[in-house]
């Protein structure tokens, strides 16, 4: 009955130990997708950013053609033939 013992013992202590390693590994996991979570998270944040200040410039950059264009429409100082836009 010793025997049997020990041998239910194995068992449980390579339970034990396979209990273990996945834990081990399920963690490494986790933190992986988690660091590739952060990763996608600041490149679509920095992406984000990069677009919002591009349009930033492209406003200022068109701000007074466009100021032009609106009060040259606005006061109806074209003619329809001579009107440059």
């Amino acid at each position: 009955m010793g025997k049997a013992r020990d041998g239910k013992g194995k068992r449980k202590e390579f339970e034990r130990e396979r209990k273990d390693i996945e834990s081990a590994e399920t963690k490494k996991a986790r933190e992986k997708s988690e660091s590739n979570r952060e990763e996608k998270s600041s490149e679509y944040h920095r992406k984000a950013r990069n677009l919002h200040l591009r349009a930033i410039n492209l406003y200022k950059l068109l701000r007074a053609p466009l100021r032009l264009l609106s009060r040259h429409l606005l006061l109806d100082q074209c003619s329809p033939l001579a009107c440059p836009f």
